[in-house]
């Protein structure tokens, strides 16, 4: 049995792995072999230093995020943004009764792992807040999207939003929220709970081994390299892949008659 401990963006990752999305090379190296780290996108790096400003807490190499500046030496406009949606997370929390108890948490439990970005007293009791920073807040169709009036009828991106909820409320039996602010409008927000399924524990619990069991299986067979311009040239295994493509990749062709 390979020894590896799982996580939700790990399991997301995977999701992807399987759905066509992205590289097993580069999968195998970030989650199991742990020999890369994840460059952060932009709106990743913005993200980041929203958590910074609203809890201190740095990103996992430890180092202090540093916002971008225009040439006169102010905060470009994305930046500016996060800098209010920080100082409003902070109003929120005095008006709302948040009392932030700690922050980046780590829990280790049968295999699997998660770090919260905070853990407060609300409403008189523990809870888990999990911060995001997103310029989708009212998008219905990406995976990754907040809008939540359809959500049950995009079961995938429901799946997908309520992963990281089940795996740490499995991890610390604790209730769950989000709080996702706008990379948008400086005062747009959201604040939810996760209501989870009791019995759901023993549910997830089994398809934490399902999963597990699949990625073994991709071991023994070999992850599968999926190159990919963009991809490729963007991954830190770049200099070295023998599986790269420093050209378009030839797509399934697009089949046309009027015949049929």
């Amino acid at each position: 049995m390979a020894d590896f401990t799982l996580s939700q963006s790990m399991i997301k990752s995977f999701w992807k792995y399987q759905e066509g999305k992205e590289c097993g090379i580069w999968f195998k190296e970030m989650f199991i072999n742990k020999t890369i780290t994840s460059s952060p996108s932009d709106a990743m790096k913005l993200g980041i230093w929203f958590e910074f400003l609203c809890t201190g807490q740095r990103p996992k190499d430890g180092h202090t995020p540093i916002p971008e500046r225009t040439k006169k030496g102010e905060l470009t406009a994305a930046y500016k943004i996060v800098e209010q949606q920080a100082k409003q997370f902070k109003k929120y929390c005095e008006l709302m009764g948040i009392e932030i108890l700690e922050v980046g948490t780590r829990i280790e439990k049968e295999d699997f792992e998660g770090t919260f970005d905070i853990i407060a007293n609300y409403k008189g009791r523990k809870v888990i807040i999990d911060l995001k920073f997103s310029s989708k807040l009212e998008d219905k169709w990406g995976d990754d999207g907040w809008e939540l009036e359809s959500l049950d009828f995009h079961p995938r991106r429901k799946e997908r939003m309520c992963l990281q909820a089940r795996a740490y409320m499995h991890l610390s039996s604790l209730p769950f929220y989000y709080f996702v602010f706008s990379a948008t409008e400086s005062e747009d927000c959201k604040f939810f709970p996760v209501i989870v399924d009791p019995d759901d524990k023993e549910i997830f619990k089994a398809e934490i081994e399902k999963i597990r069991g699949e990625i073994e299986w991709e071991l023994f067979q070999g992850f599968k390299p999926r190159p990919a311009l963009k991809r490729c040239k963007k991954c830190p295994l770049f200099s070295t892949c023998e599986h790269k493509t420093e050209a378009p990749i030839e797509e399934e062709p697009i089949y046309y008659t009027k015949t049929a």
